[in-house]
């Protein structure tokens, strides 16, 4: 009967944490430890979210913010929760997305962050490396700030649709 009595307890406390989250409008400062044992901040402010299962998802638009890294998007899944006997906290966004990560913009149709390897994907994605403009079918970040491109353009004209631009593989 403790346990019952303890799973009543949590399903109160996790049933309050989501009305807040959904009735103040889902702005959540969430304090993390990461491998290296250092506590991080996560800035959540999302406009009229859902929570479900450990997803807080938007489809009104939001800002995500942390340590190296600010995410703003459309539509945005914010994900953190165990499955699997693994722990999984990360980001799914698309739709108006801009993001700056260790001090470069990107720009691009969808992406995907892990919080935990500090690894993330941009898809259709573009960044400026002066004076080059960088675009590709996906944007690989690195935890360490670098990028590799795959199926990349390069070019100098700042329009959408550039006079000229050169392409490769990989970059």
């Amino acid at each position: 009967s403790s346990l019952l009595a303890t799973d009543t307890q949590t399903d109160k406390h996790i049933s309050s944490f989501k009305q807040m989250l959904l009735k103040k409008g889902s702005k959540l400062i969430e304090k993390t430890n990461n491998k290296d044992k250092k506590t991080y901040e996560i800035i959540v402010d999302l406009r009229n979210p859902t929570y479900k299962n450990g997803i807080l998802t938007t489809h009104e638009g939001g800002v995500i913010k942390g340590k190296d890294i600010r995410i703003q998007a459309k539509s945005i899944q914010y994900i953190k929760k165990y499955q699997n006997h693994k722990y999984v906290h990360r980001i799914e966004a698309e739709k108006d997305l801009i993001i700056q990560y260790k001090g470069r913009v990107y720009v691009g149709e969808e992406f995907e962050y892990d919080f935990i390897t500090k690894t993330g994907v941009v898809y259709e994605g573009k960044t400026f490396a002066a004076p080059w403009y960088l675009g590709g079918d996906k944007i690989e970040l690195k935890s360490d700030g670098s990028y590799h491109v795959e199926n990349v353009y390069i070019t100098t004209c700042e329009n959408i649709d550039s006079s000229w631009d050169i392409h490769a593989g990989r970059v």
